[in-house]
């Protein structure tokens, strides 16, 4: 098939507008949601500025405003401003009291328990907006273009694949998260930085951030270091080893600081309390059974379901070496994790981050079996392509679900009689 030229040489161009245009479609809000925003009513959808969806992105977005508003960590009032209609747990969450992540100290202070760093680095971005409605869509906007600048150096990694930054973008639920307020996004761009650039200062850089934004993302640099020390490249594996050591440093003396009048101790303070002393189960090989076929297969939680053409790129990782080893490490510590099912979501959250990897292997892997690759790919990017138009639509759905959920909006738009078989 014909691949018009522009695809082809710009597909970032092509990428980018399709994503920003997206953004816009808000999807379905309530009337107290949109009250005095700027969002208008289309059918049965909202087309405006882009809004959070659910999750763990309002008790994120409860932070980036505490410290822009407020200058503390402290979200209590935050909190309570947004169950009082204002902005702070995003458009769709006005005056709905949400679930609080939080630790509380003993002044009673509620500390978000999820890795803070992100929201400080938004923060710096989104001052100028501070207290109003477009804190929320600066911060979706700025993790898109971060995805975006990501999926640009992917052609740097493999020039001559041009459809891989595609693929990603499309076919995958990359799409879903990045326009959206996760860190898994910006661990993804953290990943392809640590395999586009060989500057000992960017693979630091690169290997810092990704954890900063969430801790797991340490298994990455650490692997690919000591898959540099297995080749002798001492100086890069001294980077890598180095920069991950101090940044886990640095953040267990931060997060250690910031709970200090808390009544309880935490390595890093992160997750609900159930998980607090048991994060990580002691098993034959570290996994858990029944994580490794439910991050894979599960109707609503796995990533093959969704995508199934990356069976293929999970065949590539046995090729290992320093593109597959690290994807592998993230992989096999996600399986040992009590909360593979990553809570709020569409599809496999916690494998976002190695998606990159995942697709590029499939396309060296998939087309020997052209027809059905070409199905899976279809399927992939009709399914993910209704995630990044119609967020709302998707969460927490298996594809049936989606199906049948969307299936039951449309017939009701139209004010026929909606089977009971489709459900609500």
């Amino acid at each position: 098939m014909r691949v018009p030229s522009l695809v082809r040489e710009r597909p970032l161009m092509v990428i980018a507008v399709v994503w920003l245009l997206a953004s816009f479609v808000a999807g379905p809000l309530g009337p107290e949601s949109v009250i005095s925003s700027f969002h208008w009513k289309v059918g049965p959808i909202h087309l405006g500025r882009p809004v959070v969806t659910s999750g763990d992105s309002p008790h994120y977005l409860v932070l980036v405003h505490s410290l822009t508003e407020d200058g503390d960590f402290d979200v209590s009032n935050n909190y309570d401003r947004a169950e009082a209609g204002d902005w702070s747990q995003g458009t769709r969450h006005r005056g709905v009291a949400l679930d609080r992540h939080v630790d509380v100290d003993l002044e009673g202070r509620q500390l978000l328990y999820h890795p803070p760093f992100l929201p400080m680095l938004l923060a710096v971005f989104t001052w100028p907006f501070r207290g109003t409605q477009w804190v929320e869509s600066v911060c979706i906007w700025l993790t898109m273009g971060i995805v975006l600048w990501s999926l640009h150096w992917l052609r740097r990694i493999r020039p001559e694949v041009w459809s891989w930054p595609l693929l990603v973008a499309f076919s995958t639920p990359v799409w879903w998260y990045s326009r959206d307020l996760w860190t898994e996004p910006w661990m993804m761009a953290a990943w392809i930085g640590l395999l586009a650039f060989r500057n000992p200062a960017a693979q630091a850089g690169f290997a810092g951030a990704g954890i900063l934004m969430k801790y797991s993302f340490a298994v990455v640099p650490v692997t690919l270091g000591l898959v540099a020390v297995w080749r002798r490249d001492y100086r890069r594996a001294l980077v890598l080893l180095g920069a991950t050591v101090l940044t886990l440093a640095a953040a267990i003396l931060f997060i250690q600081y910031l709970f200090r009048d808390v009544d309880h101790f935490g390595l890093f303070h992160s997750g609900a309390h159930q998980f607090r002393t048991r994060t990580f189960v002691v098993a034959p090989f570290g996994l858990r059974w029944g994580a490794v076929p439910g991050l894979l297969f599960s109707a609503r939680d796995g990533l093959l379901p969704f995508v199934p053409f990356l069976v293929w790129g999970f065949w590539r990782l046995r090729k290992g070496g320093e593109f597959h080893l690290p994807a592998v490490s993230f992989f096999l510590l996600h399986a040992s994790f009590l909360g593979w099912r990553a809570g709020t979501g569409f599809s496999a959250r916690y494998l976002i981050p190695m998606v990159p990897v995942l697709v590029l292997g499939a396309l060296e892997e998939g087309p020997r079996r052209r027809r059905l690759f070409a199905a899976a790919v279809i399927y992939s990017t009709l399914l993910c392509s209704l995630g990044g138009l119609l967020p709302a639509g998707v969460v927490d759905r298996s594809p049936l679900d989606i199906v049948l959920f969307l299936t039951g909006k449309s017939i009701e738009y139209l004010g026929l009689q909606v089977p009971e078989t489709l459900g609500r």
